[in-house]
């Protein structure tokens, strides 16, 4: 088991430095506790993890001696709140500004730890919230401690990387490590206050072992899965053994130390030291393998080549089995090829290898033995990169104005030095570009260059140059980020990059049919493209649904009945099937109010299709599309507000649009009213405007209209209206005009209520039959006159427009809901003294009989006769009547209730209206 430092103990370097903490000179700090070459006494060097305590006290007077006990100061250390440094009082966390009490002795203990490096960090002191008169008393800086790899216990002969260490196979070498301070006036010093540490020793060697100065195997442990062998300081300083049984010509190990858990199951080391010496274990009578090389030979970027060197006595030296771990530093492949020896040379040809993902890696080892010595081992060395950058796809994207755009994947990263010149062969005829993006996409593999327009074309075959005149390559010829020049490399063809970015011009939403929902759209394309690109493709619409969601509308791209590509290849006109997408009505724009235009949730599309990728793989690629609003305004709503009473007054009409329009042009009386017709008793009309008033969104307009006309031939409820298309000047804000197609839009709003009575009949006794009611509720229609009946009898004739109350049906349209729709009445009559003598009354419904099923369609008026009887079916007498007439006709925003009281007289004679009529 591994020993961990428990987080939350930490070494003090004293129990208590006591320091007058207010009222000295020079109260502030601002010097570089670094970097300035005689730093402030104030600055403190401390390793992670070892921590000071201080008395924090006040003085008053100042340097009186006289510390204030009990008394508040405030602590000032800006660099608190973080977990890089830590301030403490008792258990609290000590916040920049905080209030403290000092205690009984007047001190404020304040403790100091930093977790991860950090410099010229003040702690100080102030006796007022303000912090104006701080006291700097410290400025830490925390470090992480430095260790240095010696050949002796003092540390005299320090082991550096021009330090090169040979030793025989199972020979063992000491190696002494200590701390030291890595910064401030005591730098390069033994740090004594990391003095304690433990250390944790790894090796890519597995047959590299690590022994205790007693010749014992080290404890070891595994962390985050890595084999550690561990050591510990005493007084700052240890030693351990290294020693192996097998030959290794660049042993390296790395030691670590400084411990960090930042959470239970997280461990992260802080110091990280790598071994800086050339060390190499080698069998006696054995040659050493110094070096070895990969080369690519045929051009196609991929190393296929090893060029082994060997130092040391090669006479009666046999090499057998190669193997090699090149790219990956993984597993080793046997080499099964064919090998020569010249001297101290070996070169593998036929070497089977992979472009690496990042920098290249592994060994290459062989196995060797003397005839001479009888010795025999297993040899190893790094493999060092030595190929040369080569192109591996090349795609063309034509651009739009003067030049076109190749891009180049390569087999390594490229020097980005370069930028321009003539560094390509375009079919073996030298081809200048200029790199416009080193790195697409983060890729530091693959570069855009910008080229001519039309001079460089698909199926042409581009490779590197390798030599160049200075004045056509100012750059240089194009060589890798790793040194490695440009030498053999294959011509690789140009192909179509297949990116056919979408010109978003001709992107639109259209409402054809003039209905207020979005039924179709146009997708256009730079290129061409066929219909078996349909195939592969994936267009999505992003729109709005009837319930204020995000509808994403995919349709099938194959389906001729719903998409049709242009003879050109370059638009594609897609029609939206209604009945499969719920397409919210009354949209016909896009909504940007209060919206990020970057995070449009609709109003937008997406083209998914194949694209050949740089590095040459076809991958499924998405565009955004930017859409236009190709859609007309039209009439969402109306509500009428009827006079019933007095001919002078004018009726308001409220017009709202499907989107908001541009009211500029239509604060014009007579241009506005030019904009609509009205259907009013079957003729379609126009209706002028005494006043408007627009909302200030542009989406509805206030009209004042008919004041002086007389109320029974106004626009009522249940009427039309429509654009007029040819005087209509509406504009939605992006210019759209109206669409000819635009559909009449029914009229809705509250009811009016036109009454009329007569104030005097004559009794005909002799037509009165007993048998018949005291009144009556008579349905006559709206064209039919009553003046005849009206002289000859008393009531109440009513002319009523009904209210519109809308609902929606099963697919959402709006449909009137006539059983929400009536009203109700009430007759009474009383002599002139009061009495009562009779009274009626009556609920009905649009939907009611009397109107055939519908009061919008079949029109009516209501006659509400008094027969001049009483309640009990008694003839009244000549005289003076009152009468009380109470109506209310429901449906709309408001109920319609008024009271008439109607004075009526009745005198004997002829003339009078018989029951039976």
């Amino acid at each position: 088991m591994l020993a961990k430092r428990q987080n939350g103990l930490f070494l003090f370097v004293s129990t208590l430095l006591l320091m007058a903490a207010w009222g000295f000179a020079g109260v502030n700090y601002s010097g570089d506790c670094i970097n300035d070459a005689k730093p402030d006494s104030r600055c403190v060097y401390l390793p992670l993890d070892v921590g000071q305590m201080i008395g924090l006290y006040v003085e008053d007077p100042p340097k009186s001696g006289n510390r204030l006990k009990n008394a508040p100061l405030y602590v000032y250390a800006p660099n608190a709140g973080s977990d890089t440094i830590v301030f403490t009082v008792g258990s609290d966390v000590v916040a920049n500004g905080q209030m403290f009490t000092s205690d009984n002795n007047g001190y404020v203990v304040t403790g100091v730890t930093g977790h991860w490096t950090v410099s010229n960090a003040p702690l100080g002191v102030s006796v007022n919230s303000s912090m104006q008169d701080v006291n700097v008393i410290y400025v830490y800086n925390f470090y992480v401690p430095e260790f240095q790899f010696c050949e002796d216990a003092d540390c005299k002969e320090v082991i550096s990387d021009i330090s090169n260490i040979q030793l025989n196979v199972g020979d063992t070498l000491p190696v002494y490590v200590q701390s030291v301070i890595p910064l401030g006036p005591s730098k390069g010093k033994l740090d004594t206050l990391a003095k304690d540490l433990q250390y944790f020793l790894s090796s890519k060697h597995e047959d590299l072992k690590f022994l205790t100065p007693a010749k014992t195997p080290m404890g070891h442990g595994t962390i985050n899965g890595t084999k550690y062998y561990i050591g510990q300081l005493s007084e700052s300083r240890s030693s351990f053994l290294v020693t192996s049984d097998k030959a290794i010509s660049d042993v390296n190990f790395t030691l670590e130390s400084s411990i960090y858990n930042p959470k239970p199951d997280s461990t992260v080391f802080r110091v990280k030291e790598e071994f800086p010496g050339n060390l190499q274990f080698v069998n006696y009578g054995l040659p050493s393998l110094d070096s070895a090389f990969i080369y690519d030979t045929d051009g196609d970027g991929v190393g296929d080549s090893i060029a082994a060197y060997f130092n040391g006595q090669m006479n009666g030296v046999s090499l057998e089995n190669f193997q090699y771990n090149w790219p990956t530093g993984g597993d080793y492949t046997d080499f099964s090829g064919d090998f020569t020896l010249d001297g101290h040379l070996a070169e593998l040809t036929g070497v089977k290898t992979t472009i690496p993902d990042g920098d290249g890696q592994g060994n290459l080892k062989v196995d060797v033995s003397s005839t001479v010595s009888g010795a025999n081992g297993n040899l190893s060395t790094a493999i060092q990169d030595r190929i040369g950058p080569v192109i591996q796809t090349a795609t063309l994207e034509p651009g739009d104005g003067d030049y076109d755009y190749v891009i180049l994947s390569f087999n390594k990263p490229l020097d980005t030095s370069w930028t321009s010149g003539s560094g390509f062969l375009l079919d073996g005829i030298p081809l200048s570009m200029t790199a416009v993006e080193k790195g697409v996409d983060g890729n530091d593999r693959i570069w855009k260059f910008k080229v001519p327009k039309n001079s460089v074309q698909v199926g042409g075959e581009l490779e590197l140059a390798t030599s160049c005149a200075k004045d056509k390559c100012p750059d240089g010829l194009i060589k890798a980020a790793d040194g490695n020049k440009t030498g053999k490399n294959n011509p690789v063809k140009i192909t179509n990059s297949g990116k056919n970015y979408v010109d978003d011009e001709r992107n639109g939403f259209y409402d054809k049919n003039g209905d207020g929902r979005m039924d179709s759209a146009t997708v256009a394309f730079k290129e061409p493209i066929s219909k078996k690109d349909l195939e592969d493709m994936e267009v999505v619409l992003y729109w709005m649904d009837n319930q204020g969601n995000v509808l994403e509308i995919k349709p099938d791209l194959t389906d001729t009945n719903f998409v049709k590509l242009s003879k050109d290849g370059l638009v594609l006109s897609i029609t939206v099937d209604t009945t499969k997408f719920d397409v919210r009505r009354m949209l016909t724009y896009v909504d940007t109010a209060g919206i990020d235009v970057d995070s449009l949730k609709y109003g937008f599309a997406k083209v998914t299709k194949p694209v050949v990728q740089a590095d040459g793989i076809t991958k499924m690629e998405t565009y955004d599309c930017t859409m236009h609003d190709r859609m007309s305004p039209v009439i969402s709503g109306t509500f009428l507000e009827p006079e019933s009473f007095q001919k002078m007054e004018a009726d308001v009409l409220t017009i709202s649009f499907s989107e908001p329009v541009d009211k500029k042009a239509l604060e014009d009386l007579t241009a506005l009213s030019d904009c609509f017709k009205f259907k009013v008793d079957g003729e379609w009309v126009s209706i002028p405007f005494s006043s408007l008033e627009w909302s200030k969104d542009g989406k509805s307009v206030k009209l004042h209209l008919e004041n002086g006309v007389p109320l029974a031939e106004r626009l009522n409820p249940a009427d039309s209206i429509k654009f007029d298309f040819d005087k209509a000047k509406i504009t939605d804000l992006d210019g759209n005009g109206v669409s000819p197609n635009s559909q009449p839009t029914m009229v809705k709003g509250d009811p009016r209520v036109l009454m009329q009575s007569t104030s005097l009949a004559s009794l005909d006794r002799a037509v009165l039959l007993a048998d018949k009611a005291a009144f009556t509720e008579r349905f006559v229609n709206a064209d039919e006159p009553m003046d005849e009946e009206m002289k000859k009898s008393l009531g109440v004739l009513m002319d009523i427009s009904f209210a519109t109350v809308m609902g929606e049906d099963s697919t959402g349209v709006s449909q009137m809901n006539l059983d929400d729709v009536g009203l109700s009445w009430e007759l009474k009559v009383f002599t002139n003294l009061g009495a009562y003598v009779g009274g009626a009354s009556n609920k009905i419904k649009c939907s009611d009989k009397a109107f055939e099923g519908n009061c919008f369609e079949h029109a009516k008026k209501m006659y509400v006769r008094w027969n001049m009887r009483s309640s009990e079916g008694r003839k009244v007498g000549v005289g003076v009547y009152v009468a009380q007439f109470k109506i209310n006709v429901y449906g709309a925003k408001d109920n319609f209730k008024v009271e008439r009281i109607y004075n009526w007289g009745i005198r004997a004679g002829k003339g009078g209206m018989s029951l039976g009529d």
